[in-house]
């Protein structure tokens, strides 16, 4: 389901959120990620039991429009799931759980979007995220650890360090530095890492317990907030 968010003015209020016209919008099979580019003019999410990613325009409305003249949906690997654009939006990448791989793709200048194929990832990766300069790219290996790769210009994918960490789900780096949260959905922790800017790990990561199967992580736009939502107890921390 698209939401749209209007602000009350003069009101010291919260933002009004409200379905968007012709929403939900049709995906293909067992939607689970989503993102939006870095203009929030397009939209993306992986289809599970497709193994495709849709691609959409966002109406200034909030419509979306499946770019199927340009490919959508493209083929991605068996049981994609975490899904993220690089933040000046240029690539996208896709995990693809049982595949052990990341698919990504190049979103060219004249609308147009390349291919450019899998990257051995390591055993069911969850989830992935960029840096802030989209240098580095986090992925998530539920059954084993967390490995960063550099992005090169082309695109290429260069695997810069490996940690081991069973149950890593979600990830997110900070809008303002290299500092990437992993959950850990085995022992209920998120794992704190500095990242230097070859993608390798500085220093022994920091550990925060805070509470049952932590999954999906996000900071806030100034990265002075984290949120992790925990589905084995129905709630939030902040």
């Amino acid at each position: 389901i698209l939401l749209s968010s209007s602000q009350l003015i003069g009101q010291c209020s919260p933002d009004i959120i409200n379905a968007v016209d012709g929403s939900p919008f049709s995906t293909g099979q067992v939607p689970m990620g989503v993102a939006f580019n870095n203009t929030g003019k397009l939209l993306a999410n992986t289809n599970q039991t497709d193994a495709t990613m849709s691609l959409f325009s966002v109406a200034t409305d909030g419509t979306l429009t499946e770019l199927t003249a340009l490919g959508s949906p493209f083929t991605t690997a068996a049981s994609s799931r975490g899904i993220d654009f690089s933040p000046n939006g240029s690539f996208i990448a896709v995990a693809n759980f049982a595949a052990s791989n990341v698919s990504f793709f190049r979103i060219l200048a004249y609308g147009t979007v390349q291919i450019l194929g899998t990257t051995v990832a390591g055993a069911t990766p969850q989830d992935v995220a960029f840096n802030r300069d989209g240098t580095l790219l986090a992925v998530t290996n539920f059954a084993a650890d967390v490995r960063i790769f550099t992005v090169a210009a082309n695109g290429t994918l260069t695997l810069a360090s490996t940690t081991p960490l069973a149950g890593a789900y979600g990830a997110d780096f900070s809008p303002v530095s290299n500092t990437l949260v992993v959950s850990n959905a085995a022992t209920g922790e998120v794992t704190v890492f500095a990242v230097n800017t070859d993608g390798t790990i500085s220093g022994t990561p920091d550990v925060i317990t805070v509470g049952t199967t932590p999954h999906g992580v996000a900071f806030n736009a100034n990265g002075s907030l984290l949120a992790v939502a925990k589905s084995g107890s129905d709630s939030i921390t902040l």
